[in-house]
This record gives C-alpha cells, sequence and structure tokens, in this order.
C-alpha cells in the first residue's frame, strides 16, 4: 500500500493538531492549578492575599512592617539592609506547618508560628524549610 502525497500531508496536519491540543490542555491544567484565594493568618485579623500553588502558599505581602524571608536565601541584619535590628516575630507561610526551621548565624534552630526573636547588627538568617515572615 502506497501513500499519495495529499495522504501524508493529512496525517502530518492531524499529527500537529493532535500535538497542539495536548499542550493546550497541559498548559491550562497547570495554570488552574496557580489560582489566588483568601486566607486569614493566625495572628492578624485581617485577610491577606495568598497565591496557592501545588506545593505551597506563598503569602503577598503589603504591610511595611512584614518582611518576607524567602527559603534558602540569606539574609543579613544592618540599617543598611531590608531587616533593620530589633524585635520581631516570625510567622509561618503555610498553615498546616506550625513549626519551621531558621538558619541563624550558621546554627539552625526550630521555631514555632508567632515566636519572638531579637536580631542584632551583623545576624544572618535563612529560612531552611519553608518561606517566614518577619513581622514588627
Amino acid at each position: 500500500m502506497q501513500l499519495t502525497i495529499n495522504e501524508i500531508i493529512y496525517i502530518v496536519l492531524g499529527v500537529c493538531v493532535l500535538f497542539y491540543l495536548t499542550m493546550f490542555l497541559l498548559l491550562k491544567r497547570h495554570n488552574d492549578k496557580n489560582k489566588i484565594d483568601t486566607n486569614i493568618n493566625k495572628s492578624k485579623d485581617k485577610p491577606e492575599k495568598v497565591v496557592v500553588t501545588k506545593t505551597k502558599e506563598k503569602p503577598i505581602v503589603n504591610n511595611s512592617n512584614e518582611i518576607l524571608l524567602k527559603r534558602n536565601f540569606k539574609y543579613v541584619v544592618g540599617d543598611n539592609n531590608k531587616i533593620k535590628p530589633g524585635k520581631y516575630i516570625l510567622i509561618t507561610t503555610v498553615n498546616e506547618i506550625t513549626e519551621f526551621n531558621i538558619k541563624r548565624n550558621g546554627y539552625v534552630k526550630n521555631y514555632a508560628n508567632d515566636s519572638t526573636v531579637i536580631l542584632s547588627e551583623g545576624d544572618d538568617l535563612t529560612a531552611t524549610n519553608i518561606s517566614v515572615i518577619l513581622s514588627k
């Protein structure tokens, strides 16, 4: 059985249409997993916007007194830096996790949600297992 040039073109066009349809459905499914939801944090009475992804919740910090410590990113406390010396409250970004780890000055310590920490000039902080919010 020999295929004509028109039949070969129809087969190639059919395969291309199936490929694009499959990619469209996969992208639509991926975008549906990323949605915006409102969530109430335990330490505050006001709702905050949270971007929910398939693995975690990522809060959008709008308050100038709050600083988001991204996971595995090192922050240094100082007057010229984003984090100033002072007393802060550590708040979890994932409601299901009530305890998290912070690497401070080279040592990892377990903190509970709403823990108070006093930071001095030159301290370095790294959120190790989840992102954490520092609130004044």
